[in-house]
């Protein structure tokens, strides 16, 4: 946090948090006598923020709320005040930065913040997108220059400006339609992580009657295709690490000739990136192998789907 040994996290029930290098303290001076929770945080200009708040009991989900600049201790005086977002009824999910803004995702619209700082307007706040959204806290993966979404329709790519880039219209009927597979009631506990070994967009979701996620369909960012795969354990949070050895021949199941990767490949290497997957039931904490061809010793089943081909000099049996 700033210039400051700062590190505040919520989980949007609990008061705010931060780690002072020994404890997990509650965020000093908040307002309402400290009993302060958020849904989400922020930085923005020297300022730390905080997103759908609850204040004193009393659940403020348009507001954003800052700390005095410079200083994230410091929510009554100086610079420090409230923004309440009231131009739409829908309440803030989460948000991330954009370059020099904030970028604000609601369930049906999406705010950009940005620095004014006269004395009358410290912070402006411009509609860019209305009618859609995002569907949970951990719904939008950010690139830098660009924002992969889970929308309430589709999934998106946003750079910040007046529009969203479609980019699961496939994926429609699958999960968003009528007919699809996404659970309207455990939505809100979807989950999304960038994988840059493999660039690719990981989006989970609970499907039917589940609870948790189950499913996870994943976009290749610059080949812009699609993977779907049933997941064996539901999953609940995620993390990285490293590998803390190398594999040897004498770990691997099968044949030389039955491995499916390259040799030197890194996966196979100590300090090798790896995903830990927080698993519903038992819990359990679950490293993702991109070596083993089974999930949790569970077969994985294939199949390849294809546009139609058709050729007017043959016939269609």
């Amino acid at each position: 946090m700033l210039n400051q040994d700062f590190l505040v996290f919520t989980n949007g029930v609990d008061i705010v948090k931060r780690y002072n290098g020994t404890d997990v303290v509650n965020l000093s001076n908040l307002p309402s006598s400290g009993n302060t929770i958020c849904k989400a945080l922020g930085l923005l200009e020297n300022h730390l923020l905080l997103f759908h708040t609850i204040e004193g009991g009393t659940t403020l989900p348009q507001r954003v709320r800052r700390s005095d600049t410079g200083d994230p201790a410091e929510w009554v005086t100086g610079n420090a005040g409230f923004d309440d977002l009231l131009d739409s009824e829908d309440f803030i999910v989460t948000a991330e930065p954009f370059g020099p803004y904030v970028i604000i995702y609601r369930e049906r619209s999406i705010n950009r913040m940005s620095f004014v700082g006269t004395s009358d307007r410290l912070f402006n706040f411009e509609t860019t997108i209305t009618g859609e959204g995002v569907i949970s806290l951990d719904s939008v993966i950010n690139l830098g220059d660009i924002h992969i979404i889970f929308g309430n329709t589709n999934f998106y790519e946003y750079t910040g400006g007046f529009s969203l880039r479609p980019v699961g219209d496939e994926l429609f009927d699958l999960v968003f339609g009528q007919s699809g597979e996404l659970n309207p009631s455990n939505k809100n506990r979807s989950l999304s992580i960038y994988v840059e070994e493999l660039d690719e967009a990981w989006f989970f979701y609970p499907t039917g009657q589940s609870d948790s996620p189950d499913r996870v369909v994943r976009y290749n960012v610059s080949k812009r295709s699609w993977v779907i795969k049933r997941l064996t354990d539901k999953i609940v949070g995620f993390g990285f690490y490293q590998k803390d050895a190398s594999l040897t021949w004498n770990d691997l199941e099968g044949s030389w000739i039955e491995q499916t990767f390259a040799w030197n490949s890194k996966q196979l290497l100590a300090n090798a990136p790896t995903i830990q997957f927080c698993g519903e039931s038992p819990l359990q904490v679950y490293e993702y192998d991109f070596v083993s061809v089974t999930d949790d010793g569970t077969d994985i089943t294939y199949s390849l789907e294809t546009k139609d081909f058709f050729d007017a000099h043959k016939d269609l049996r």
